[in-house]
């Protein structure tokens, strides 16, 4: 029946209305129908007529062509559907009419004018399935009564009209006329049966509308009131629920508990904060009979007494008692208890409980607190004091007592004021209305002892009730003297740190920087507020950083103290810094490690240099072979693989032995020497053989051999050593001179740190003369040796005398200038103008006056300039006052101070100070002055003139 029912409502779902819907489930129903009748042809014809394939191939179409409909509803071609069943089984009809009549020609009359009603019963197809408003109802009657119509001619087309058949009745031509009188009778009687059906089924969908629209109504109406009270019932619920829960939490926050015993039935009630405070399940059954014995044991049977008397003489009573949670804590309740009368009759009892456990507790730490409070007080190590709010002492400890020497007895008859020093009582009153507004005040004081010495204390002040104040008092005496120590050795620590010429950071265990000098951060081209926000491992190059943890880890561990380390920083600006690390631990009182010390020393230009040297050695190593330089090379075996031919002969000249390749370098002589020997070379190999280029320098035989050794790489695999052996006894010999010349260098800079001269203009003038030494230029190394040792002779042999002739000091001027002119590449040249009526060799003036003026003007005002720029000494004699002018066109003091500030902003020109500071101890014996005059050059800065005049007669 589902199939059947799933069949005929194919395209239902297409429906607008339920009119639409029954002709569409019509149409399918007709098209079964006629269908079933085709199946039901074919097998009547199979069972009671001879069997023809052609006439039940013809049939098995018709049933295809007459379910059409079916498919044509489900697809939702309603309107095709219908059209089709009201063509489909008249033309399916006609077409079987034509074949069987071509089968059996000789058919009676009466088969025409039945086939012809059978052709009229078809076409009234349309009235069952279309509305009669539908305008296509019109188009499914076309085909039907056309066929009617022309039902004979359309025979006789196919050879298979009345007339063929051989039949001659003359009134069969009528049935024409009879068949289109039928059509219209049936037709009018279709449609108006239809018209009835349509307009009662019109009438029959308002009334259920009408009725529906009404059930909606009452449904909603009633279900409105049904809402109404369901939400006054859920509003009274809620408020119910609500007192409840605020009245179960009150209890629970307040812990208290309510009961009610109503004694005509004999039943005990508990509110739900009784089992919380019991930490009983509410299903514990509290009308037991040994309800009392069970929750409070021995104070059980009083309270059971209490309540009979209140049930028997309406007695009140409110108990204290103990009692024991079947989860084994202790409680303190108090339970109140009071008669319920009606009619002047007992009819039960109602009470609470209150858990009071917390309060009973509180009372017991209070009482155990004091007894630790004074307990504390008379033993504890700091001095403990309490005074009213006039300062009278009202207690002190043993410790207290101690400190000051007095006995107790003697230090309560005292006030505050009377062990307060009396210049520290006038500097600093105490303030009892701070400490009495709750303040807690710290102080430090210096306080009388007995015997009148001070002692230099810390007090720790605070109320201590409403009419007292507490004191600590801690004796720091000592703790001062060492702070003090420290706080200069700190001051010591802070200068060398920040001035120091190598970088210097203080370095938490983490690895963040705790505190860097200014010298670090030029090092690594961060600022400093930058570097602080930084850790180590962050500005290390990658490859350094696992060697520089290892021994960070090891120190930490400490397994080391201290560690040295080359490694690379990342400079800001992205490239490398190569620096010389020595770090320390530093570790408290107790062994307890604290932070690192690091000091930084900045190797790039050491460590270019080592590096292009290296590379330099090693591609003229490799390309030279007619040298006197031994060159040989192994296998990992220690077996020769090449050498030269120096190499042959100094070992058949040294050891009388012929070398072959494939033969170990390490000799068989079987003695303590040979041993050692062959011991130490097998760790140089070794360490070359691991990837390490190693140099050393060894003296055998009376030579001075300088060995280096490099890795053989093949496929990134050490296969080798070559070894390189350099006969240097000769340049050893050069170095020893060069080292004793660099000594009396040394001596030269001990005796400029004694002399008077700018340490600055002295260590650069030494530097400068290593660099010629380093660079093997002789000649200006002797020259500017030459010109700084005539200008440190000047200053030696003046040193003494704090006057030098004019002459003297304007040689030793020119020597200084020289010496400049020649460090900075003649970055200025230099004009002397002396009035020709000065006597030189006959005035003299205090030494080295103008020399630091001079430094100044080419430093600051010469040297950054972009161009040559010009340094003019004038002097000058005017009504005996020797006048100096010292003038640059250099950048002007203005632009000067701004780079020096940018540069070296901690910097501070000590030479002009010092020179300063001896003009005006001159000006005490003779009259000098100084003026200092920028020059413009149209509003523009171009340089600076100093004028200064010396009394001289």
């Amino acid at each position: 029946m589902s199939l059947l029912y799933s069949i005929t409502s194919s395209g239902a779902r297409f429906a607008t209305s339920k009119l639409d819907r029954r002709n569409i489930i019509l149409a399918n129903y007709i098209a079964l129908i006629t269908a079933f009748a085709s199946v039901s042809m074919i097998i009547g014809r199979s069972l009671f007529a001879t069997f023809h394939w052609d006439l039940a191939v013809t049939l098995f179409f018709g049933i295809i062509l007459l379910l059409s409909p079916i498919l044509f509803n489900y697809l939702g071609f309603t309107a095709l559907s219908r059209i089709a069943i009201s063509w489909i089984p008249t033309l399916y009809q006609l077409y079987a009419t034509i074949e069987a009549l071509h089968y059996a020609p000789m058919y009676e009359t009466s088969t025409y004018v039945g086939l012809r009603f059978l052709m009229l019963s078809f076409s009234l197809l349309p009235f069952l399935v279309f509305d009669l408003r539908d305008r296509k109802l019109l188009l499914a009657l076309a085909l039907p009564v056309c066929v009617l119509v022309f039902y004979d001619p359309i025979l006789t087309l196919f050879d298979v009209g009345y007339g063929s058949s051989g039949l001659a009745e003359s009134t069969y031509y009528f049935n024409n006329v009879r068949t289109i009188i039928a059509f219209s009778i049936l037709a009018a009687g279709a449609f108006f049966l239809k018209m009835l059906v349509e307009r009662n089924e019109r009438l029959n969908e308002s009334l259920i509308a009408e009725l529906a629209n009404k059930s909606e109504f009452i449904q909603k109406q009633a279900a409105d009131e049904v809402h109404q009270l369901n939400q006054q019932l859920s509003l009274n619920l809620e408020q119910l629920t609500e007192r409840e829960f605020i009245l179960n939490q009150s209890q629970r926050i307040a812990k208290i508990g309510s009961w009610e015993y109503n004694l005509v039935t004999r039943s005990l009630f508990w509110s739900d904060e009784m089992y919380n405070m019991f930490g009983l399940d509410r299903s514990f059954n509290v009308n037991a009979e040994n309800l009392y014995q069970r929750l409070w044991e021995r104070e059980g049977e009083l309270l059971d007494m209490a309540n009979k008397t209140l049930l028997t003489n309406g007695q009140t009573y409110d108990l204290t008692v103990r009692t024991t949670t079947p989860l084994g804590y202790t409680k303190w309740l108090r339970v109140y208890g009071y008669p319920i009368i009606e009619n002047n009759t007992i009819t039960g009892a109602r009470g609470i409980c209150h858990d009071v456990t917390f309060y009973k507790e509180a009372e017991e730490r209070i009482r155990v607190s004091e007894k630790r409070y004074y307990s504390l007080f008379e033993q504890a190590s700091d001095a403990i004091l309490v005074t009213d709010f006039k300062g009278n002492l009202t207690d002190a400890n043993a410790s207290l007592c101690k400190m000051f020497g007095y006995s107790k007895a003697e230090i309560l008859r005292l006030n505050i004021v009377d062990l307060i020093a009396e210049d520290e009582t006038s500097k600093s009153s105490f303030n009892f209305n701070r400490i009495s507004d709750g303040e807690h005040v710290f102080s430090n004081r210096q306080m009388l002892h007995k015997n009148g010495s001070r002692l230099e204390v810390e007090a720790n002040v605070k109320k201590f009730d409403e009419d007292a104040i507490m004191a600590i008092v801690r004796d720091v005496t000592e703790l001062r003297k060492v702070q003090r120590q420290v706080e200069i050795s700190e001051a010591r620590f802070r200068s060398a740190f920040e001035f120091s010429g190598v970088g210097m950071a203080l370095v938490s265990l983490e690895g963040k920087w705790i505190k860097v000098n200014r010298e670090l951060c030029d090092i690594t081209g961060y600022e400093l507020d930058e570097l602080l926000n930084l850790s180590f491992q962050e500005i290390t190059y990658p490859e350094d950083l696992y060697n520089d943890l290892k021994f960070l880890q090891q120190a930490r561990a400490g397994e080391i103290e201290t560690y040295r380390v080359e490694k690379r920083y990342l400079h800001k600006n992205g490239s490398l810094v190569w620096v010389n690390l020595n770090v320390s631990l530093i570790k408290d009182s107790q062994g307890n490690p604290l932070y690192f010390v690091s000091q930084i020393e900045n190797i790039t230009e050491k460590k270019i240099a080592q590096e292009e040297l290296m590379l330099s050695q090693a591609n003229l190593n490799a390309t030279i072979n007619n040298t006197e330089i031994l060159i040989w090379s192994v296998d990992r075996e220690f077996k020769l693989i090449t050498f030269n031919r120096p190499f042959a002969e100094y070992i058949l000249e040294t050891y009388g032995l012929i070398v072959e390749t494939g033969a170990r370098v390490f000799g068989r002589q079987d003695t303590p020497e040979a041993h050692a020997m062959t011991k130490k070379w097998q760790e140089i190999y070794l360490r070359a053989l691991a990837g390490e280029i190693v140099t050393l320098e060894e003296n055998r035989f009376g030579r001075d051999l300088k060995y280096s050794l490099s890795p053989i790489i093949e496929n990134k695999k050490v296969v080798g050593v070559s070894v390189f052996a350099d006969n240097i006894t000769e340049r050893k010999a050069r170095d020893r001179e060069l080292l004793e010349a660099q000594q009396k260098i040394g001596e030269l800079k001990l005796m400029a740190l004694r002399s008077v001269m700018n340490p600055h203009f002295v260590f650069n003038v030494l530097n400068s003369i290593q660099f010629f030494i380093t660079k093997n230029d002789k000649l200006n190394a002797i020259n500017y040796l030459s010109t700084f040792s005539k200008l440190v002779r000047g200053v030696l042999n003046h040193s003494v005398s704090n006057k030098i002739r004019l002459s003297d000091e304007l040689e030793m001027l020119k020597n200084y200038i020289q010496l400049e002119m020649t460090r900075f590449e003649d970055k200025f040249h230099f004009v002397l103008e002396v009035d020709p009526n000065v006597d030189q060799d006959g005035i003299e003036i205090p030494s080295l006056l103008i020399q630091p003026y001079v430094e100044n003007a080419i430093l600051h005002g010469l040297y950054n300039k972009v161009e040559q720029g010009t340094l003019t000494v004038r002097v000058s004699e005017d009504n005996d006052i020797l006048i100096f002018e010292i003038e640059d066109d250099g950048i002007g003091r203005d632009a000067a101070i701004k780079l020096r500030q940018k540069n070296f902003p901690s910097h501070k020109s000590m030479g002009i100070k010092l020179t300063e500071e001896r003009l005006r101890l001159i000006n005490e014996q003779h009259n000098v002055s100084l003026q200092v005059e920028d020059l413009y050059d149209d509003q523009r800065p171009s340089g600076t003139r100093v004028r200064i005049g010396i009394n001289i007669a």
